[in-house]
């Protein structure tokens, strides 16, 4: 478990930096302060609620953090939610 996690903190640490870029980058100049907001508050909302989701499983009575390996499956489904979402959005900003 301990290894998952050190990968996906890593990943978090590659992947936010330049998804905040593209926030700022893709958009036309005179939207660049609105995609910036949208993009921290996106991000903060996302936190927030992760916390929650995995503290409602986490609290829902589990008898040990064995059980946490059932919420890697959910995080790396809305991990690759996002993914195919994000390149579905760039492939339209492209054409």
């Amino acid at each position: 478990m301990t290894a998952g996690l050190i990968v996906a903190g890593f990943a978090c640490g590659v992947a936010l930096p330049v998804l905040g870029g593209l926030a700022v980058e893709i958009p036309d100049e005179r939207h660049l302060g609105m995609a910036s907001g949208v993009n921290n508050t996106v991000l903060q909302v996302g936190i927030s609620v992760g916390i929650a989701v995995y503290g409602a499983v986490l609290g829902s009575g589990a008898p040990s953090h064995a059980d946490l390996g059932r919420l890697f499956p959910l995080g790396a489904a809305t991990a690759l939610t996002g993914a195919v979402l994000t390149a579905i959005m760039l492939r339209g900003r492209s054409r």
